[in-house]
């Protein structure tokens, strides 16, 4: 009953947000910008984005075979594309990395470290992604002279150090000894055992910085991707925006979905857009803002479809199980 009921604040959520941003714009001019498309740039987006799906696989892949869990890279292929289906298309408390980890844990037998290499690749990511916002960010303010951004890439700058440090605090064990100490503080304890299992998960990793490097340099390959294909959008609706500050604010946007409960970031992912290009970016209007991330969105559910084939049919191994798990 408690799923459910998340489950239908999710759906809520997006369409109250949507709801509210589209009484904000000129719906018309919304309508009109989307409508004037250029289709055979949307559908060369729609194949990238294909291709940063399958870019995510091959970071899980590399990860995966350092843990000694030895797949074929088509079936790690496969768990992942029927994880975005989950995660973007389905109104249900099972979320991708659930999806991904019932699946291969359900193959292989292995369900802590199916576990943990979830819980990695999302780590991964993280550090990927923030450090990206970071380093551009920096160009933006000093660079390319827009102290207006400064407070934005500060708090962007602030995070990545705290990403670091924590990262460094799971590697390292020396300061791993340290941070544990803090957790028999008052109040902290709780957390002493979420933060134990996130140490035992890198620990794993931790004599195989090559494992890392590689899964980072595939991670930022997805994201340039990710990256182009925004490019390719505005540039599909006769929209001006540069592609310095998609490396700035997409990183950003893209992790805003993890904090606000949605169906598939419906709502949230234009709301923010419309914060950063539009609000604190001054680069494009709200309208402009609005029709670009709804069209992003519609290439991520489109691409999301084959999962839910895959995942149909009977092509995802462990389909019961995932559908045991909502």
């Amino acid at each position: 009953m408690r799923h459910r009921i998340f489950d239908i604040l999710k759906v809520v959520i997006s369409l109250g947000l949507i709801g509210l941003l589209l009484s904000q714009v000129n719906l018309n001019q919304v309508l009109t910008i989307i409508a004037r498309a250029n289709l055979g740039l949307l559908l060369l987006g729609l194949t990238l984005y294909v291709g940063a799906m399958a870019a995510n696989g091959l970071k899980w892949y590399v990860l995966l075979r350092a843990q000694g869990i030895r797949l074929a890279l088509t079936d790690v292929l496969v768990y992942t594309f029927v994880g975005f289906f989950f995660n973007n298309l389905l109104p249900t408390s099972v979320g991708g990395d659930l999806a991904r980890f019932a699946t291969l844990a359900r193959d292989t037998d292995r369900r802590a470290e199916s576990a943990l290499s979830v819980v990695m690749d999302r780590l991964v990511g993280l550090f990927t992604y923030i450090t990206v916002a970071a380093v551009i960010g920096a160009v933006v303010v000093w660079g390319v002279g827009r102290p207006d951004l400064a407070h934005l890439v500060g708090i962007v700058v602030v995070l990545f150090g705290l990403v670091t440090v924590g990262l460094a605090s799971l590697l390292s064990r020396r300061l791993r000894g340290l941070v544990e100490r803090l957790f028999t503080l008052p109040g902290l304890s709780r957390l002493a055992l979420l933060y134990r299992r996130l140490s035992v998960t890198v620990q794993m990793y931790r004599d195989r910085p090559g494992v890392l490097l590689l899964a980072a340099g595939i991670s930022f390959s997805g994201l340039v991707l990710t990256n182009v294909i925004n490019l390719l959008v505005a540039l599909a609706l006769g929209i001006d925006l540069p592609l310095l500050y998609i490396f700035l604010f997409n990183p950003l946007v893209a992790f805003t979905p993890l904090i606000i409960p949605s169906l598939g970031g419906l709502g949230v992912t234009q709301g923010f857009f419309d914060i950063f290009y539009h609000r604190l970016g001054h680069l494009i209007t709200a309208d402009e803002a609005i029709s670009i991330s709804l069209t992003f969105q519609a290439i991520v559910y489109l691409a999301s479809l084959p999962g839910g084939v895959l995942w149909w049919h009977g092509r995802a191994p462990a389909q019961e199980r995932v559908a045991d798990l909502d």
